[in-house]
């Protein structure tokens, strides 16, 4: 089951740049800030991603309106 999710997360479309990874990581950050009990759900994402190093753009960026999307719950 990782080893399909690290497929699906790194297949395609060339590894995502280093402004990506930040964001994501920002937004990783933003997310455990509004609920710890996602802290979890994060360190997932880190492993599939070993350690936000191997993920596509295409995914990174789809992660990253995901999490920005999970934030914006929280304001509300």
């Amino acid at each position: 089951e990782r080893a399909e999710a690290k497929k699906e997360l790194t297949s395609g479309d060339g590894a995502a740049d280093d402004s990506q990874i930040a964001e994501l990581k920002t937004l990783c950050k933003s997310l455990i800030e509004k609920d710890e009990s996602m802290e979890e759900f994060v360190q997932q994402i880190a492993m599939k991603t070993d350690g936000f190093t191997s993920i596509t753009a295409s995914a990174c960026s789809e992660l990253c309106k995901n999490l920005a999307d999970m934030i914006e719950q929280y304001v509300e």
